[in-house]
């Protein structure tokens, strides 16, 4: 089961300040909503990556075509797919 786009940015809203695992590297993460985008911080650098809504909408449809969690099936879509695909584990995990 994938989100639809405005019930994963009310999740990923829940989850903002809390320290995030990625699901391959298990680097820490965090997120924040901004609107209706992303902001994806890894605690390695602590430099924020924006994810808009179009590019997260297109990767959870992807998502739901697939069924694939692998990072690189989302390369031409995204460089932060990685934390996308981790918040859907996330949900799915609660769901």
């Amino acid at each position: 089961m994938i989100p639809h786009l405005e019930t994963f940015l009310a999740f990923a809203r829940q989850l903002e300040g809390e320290a995030l695992q990625t699901l391959w590297r298990k680097q820490t993460f965090y997120v924040a909503v901004i609107g209706q985008n992303l902001e994806f911080t890894p605690a390695s650098s602590r430099v924020s990556r924006d994810e808009r809504h179009d590019q997260v909408a297109a990767i959870l449809q992807r998502l739901a075509q697939t069924g694939s969690f692998r990072t690189s099936d989302y390369a031409d879509l995204s460089f932060n797919a990685s934390y996308v695909l981790t918040l859907v584990k996330y949900w799915q995990a609660i769901k």
